[in-house]
């Protein structure tokens, strides 16, 4: 029955009732940047932009009331986080992704660099997870199976041109596209 929002400009996280539209609560932690707000038992999880500083970060909310939990700092991207079984998977603008225990804080692991040095800043992707692996793609369209364990890469498979798509798994198979 709740709506969330996250904007860039002016900058701030809504929640609104979904049936009359009226705001339930408003918080300004920064501003969003093509991600999509991740609620997941009874918190909201989003990320944000610091356009002074150039960096993102990943803020924990309470679902409620826009409540402060955490903040992961310095970990983000425009790519939305995955939640999942109590832990969130970021992928970040330093080319990595890291896994936090959402209760704790604490960080499980981060990846090596998932990237070939070509085209790569942003990690666009937004990463899906199915039988202990995590999937996501690069921005220079290397696609990558990580273990959802210690974040070791699996396999990787270079697609052409930018990935921009973000994977989908259905029957036993991973669906992904990317710009070319």
């Amino acid at each position: 029955g709740v709506v969330f929002v996250s904007v860039y400009d002016p900058p701030g996280q809504y929640a609104f009732n979904a049936t009359t539209g009226q705001a339930i609560w408003s918080q300004i932690y920064g501003r969003s940047w093509d991600t999509s707000p991740v609620i997941y038992d009874g918190m909201l999880i989003q990320v944000e932009y610091n356009s002074t500083e150039r960096t993102w970060s990943t803020y924990v909310l309470n679902e409620t009331n826009g409540g402060f939990i955490r903040r992961f700092e310095g970990k983000g991207s425009t790519g939305t986080p995955l939640v999942h079984d109590g832990k969130v998977f970021i992928p970040c603008n330093d080319w990595t992704m890291w896994a936090y225990d959402l209760v704790t804080g604490s960080e499980l692991w981060q990846t090596v660099p998932l990237h070939n040095g070509t085209l790569q800043s942003y990690m666009y992707c937004s990463p899906a997870s199915a039988g202990g692996a995590i999937y996501c793609q690069s921005l220079n369209g290397t696609f990558y199976v990580i273990n959802e364990t210690d974040g070791g890469v699996l396999w990787s498979y270079p697609l052409s041109s930018y990935g921009f798509g973000s994977p989908s798994i259905g029957d036993g198979c991973v669906f992904i596209t990317n710009d070319g």
